[in-house]
């Protein structure tokens, strides 16, 4: 290549390097900004709490009804926590604190005048907020049968809503 050939090329030459640093420096700076995330996240779950429901039957003879056994199996307290048990079975109750690894059993009631059936199907909301006020739901569903050989009754759905995490927010 000679001198005027590099002369008509560099211009073009130019540009595409500018672009290519531009580009690059995009992708860097995403890049940057999601590890950013990441770690404000990570330190947002070392207090966050997670609070876990499960029905426990009083057993295959009794008339009684379950019990509603929540427990915060996450590292933060939970505040403000409503419970509302609906379906089959039903429950209100309303806790203003609840630390990690705390657990509680509610009593719950028969909806539709106790009558026996053959399934039982029972949806648990459970609202609450976290240390810096995030509301989150968990709303779980349960199947059981009445006389089961078990005594707790894991959820067959579990869904969780809300804000989850803080937006981060730099400087």
């Amino acid at each position: 290549m000679d001198l005027s050939t590099l002369q008509a090329v560099g211009p073009t030459l130019s540009a595409l390097a500018t672009a290519t640093l531009a580009f690059l420096t995009f992708f860097s700076v995403r890049a940057a900004r999601s590890t950013a995330r990441e770690m404000y996240e990570s330190r947002l779950a070392h207090f966050r709490p997670l609070l876990y429901a499960v029905l426990k039957l009083p057993g295959s003879d009794s008339d009684k009804s379950p019990r509603l056994f929540i427990r915060n199996v996450g590292p933060g307290p939970a505040m403000d926590i409503n419970i509302c048990c609906d379906g089959d079975l039903y429950s209100r109750d309303h806790i203003a604190f609840f630390g990690p690894g705390q657990k509680v059993e509610l009593p719950t009631g028969y909806n539709r005048g106790g009558r026996r059936r053959e399934r039982y199907e029972v949806r648990v909301s459970v609202r609450f907020k976290d240390i810096f006020n995030n509301p989150i739901t968990i709303n779980t569903f349960y199947q059981y049968e009445p006389g089961a050989a078990e005594r707790l009754v894991f959820p067959k759905d579990t869904t969780m809503e809300g804000k989850i995490t803080g937006r981060y927010k730099p400087g």
